[in-house]
């Protein structure tokens, strides 16, 4: 996370680096945290009753659904699963594509990634798979459920494949579910909306579910075509983005670390652009890698009053990264040289510690450059070449 403090007369090249990291009290998982103000991310069971003639699939495709819920047999889905070198939370850490539009004869497949089996001898994981058709009375039918197997693994990590074929006409929404040890771990519904002939895209607006985001953290994007029901396929490629999947309505996406000091106080980051593609059209989206605004306030100000910092985007990592272990985090301030240092307790508060909520970042644990901060007398110090005020 990079960023720039400035005032009309006095400049503080300073560059604030927050590094978090899970641990437990055997090993510990580093991630770099990049802002957004979205994200991420991320319904019981009674199955509906249904006479024999009401039980054929809805030809005519609506332009709106409500997807099941659990009235219907839905399950609500887990938090994701979490995998880096040990198991930290079983689950799917890999959601299947939540949209596809087919023609009708083609298949579709579900892809996702699971976490929490085995891992000394290899095993594949069964992954039931719940299917519910729209019928024509607009309410669903919950069709006989499959089973598939995941490749074998020795990493804890379950790669599974199904292939939904054979689909007719209408919507279709499917939720896999997988077993770990005694617990069910469900994930998201994914919706496969199969039409009767190609009908190409004429209009693609993509959507980040977060305008900051923090480098190396995992967000989603999503395509909205026009005609809804396009079958024309979205693929996506940015510099310094990696998708995956690299196609489909509904991706994620994760950017690497921007070079640069943020000198903007209305964007927390440094511009990156994501970019979606369709039927020969194209569709931008910016967003801001860093999370850390830059501060405008004068040495007179800092001296009276002192400063914090507000870290954007926590909202979607505090989704996706909580877990059931503290987290440790710690801020380091960078000098003209591009020299990293740590904060002294005479300097900050909260420059390091532990915490059980990431939102604590921007509360209790906020970072804070006190008014007697000798930070402030040593910006006023360095030389003239290296003035952090000047």
């Amino acid at each position: 996370m990079t960023s720039r403090f400035q005032s009309p007369v006095h400049i503080l090249l300073v560059l604030i680096t927050l590094l978090l990291i899970i641990g437990s009290q055997t090993t510990q998982h580093a991630v770099q945290a990049s802002p957004s103000e979205s994200s991420s991310s991320h319904s019981g069971i009674k199955p509906p009753t249904s006479s024999i003639e009401n039980a054929s699939p809805k030809a005519e495709i609506p332009q709106a659904v409500t997807p099941p819920s659990t009235a219907d047999g839905v399950n609500n889905p887990n938090r994701d699963g979490f995998w880096f070198l040990v198991l930290w939370r079983a689950g799917f850490n890999g959601q299947p594509q939540a949209q596809q539009y087919i023609i009708l004869g083609d298949s579709a497949q579900l892809n996702v990634q699971t976490t929490g089996g085995p891992i000394i001898w290899p095993s594949p994981a069964r992954i039931p798979v719940n299917h519910w058709s729209l019928k024509s009375d607009n309410t669903w039918l919950k069709e006989p459920s499959t089973t598939v197997k995941s490749n074998t693994t020795i990493n804890g990590l379950h790669d599974t494949t199904y292939t939904a074929s054979g689909l007719p006409v209408g919507v279709h929404y499917f939720q896999m579910a997988v077993t770990y040890f005694g617990s069910t771990y469900y994930s998201e519904l994914a919706m496969i909306t199969v039409v009767e002939k190609e009908t190409p895209a004429t209009a693609i607006d993509i959507q980040p579910n977060t305008s900051v985001v923090f480098a190396n953290a995992d967000y989603r994007i999503q395509a909205n075509l026009t005609p809804v029901n396009s079958t024309s396929p979205v693929s996506w490629a940015s510099p310094n983005v990696t998708y995956l999947p690299t196609t489909g309505r509904v991706v994620r996406f994760k950017t690497n670390e921007i070079a640069g000091i943020n000198e903007s106080t209305e964007q927390a980051g440094l511009p990156l652009t994501l970019t979606g593609q369709t039927n020969g059209l194209q569709d931008n989206a910016t967003v801001y890698v860093g999370g850390l605004k830059a501060l405008t306030i004068s040495e007179e100000a800092a001296r009276q009053s002192g400063f914090t910092w507000s870290v954007a985007g926590l909202t979607p990592l505090v989704e996706q990264y909580q877990t059931d272990y503290e987290w440790r985090y710690k801020w380091v301030y960078y000098d003209a040289q591009n020299i990293a240092h740590d904060f002294t307790a005479d300097q900050a508060l909260n420059a390091s510690g532990q915490i059980t909520n990431l939102a604590e970042l921007n509360t209790t644990k906020q970072l804070l450059i006190p008014k007697n901060s000798s930070f402030i007398e040593l910006a006023k110090k360095r030389p003239k070449t290296s003035n952090l005020f000047q």
